[in-house]
């Protein structure tokens, strides 16, 4: 699945809701699922909240789950 930007991102964290949005797309079959862009270069690039960040471990550790999305 191409990148699809869902504006789903909460403080630029990934939440329940992006993660239930990604977990349907795995059930139906994708075999590589391209996230939401995230911002590399905070704070000049980012542009607003629903954006995913990942320039700290703060925000990393939200996507570490997404790894095993498939598993739920």
């Amino acid at each position: 699945m191409p990148l699809y930007p869902t504006k789903y991102a909460t403080d630029g964290m990934v939440n329940p809701k992006m993660v239930a949005f990604y977990r349907a797309r795995a059930k139906g079959g994708a075999a590589l699922i391209v996230l939401d862009c995230p911002c590399l270069d905070y704070p000049r690039a980012y542009t607003a909240t629903h954006k995913l960040r990942i320039d700290t471990d703060e925000y990393v550790h939200g996507l570490k789950g997404c790894r095993s999305i498939h598993a739920a």
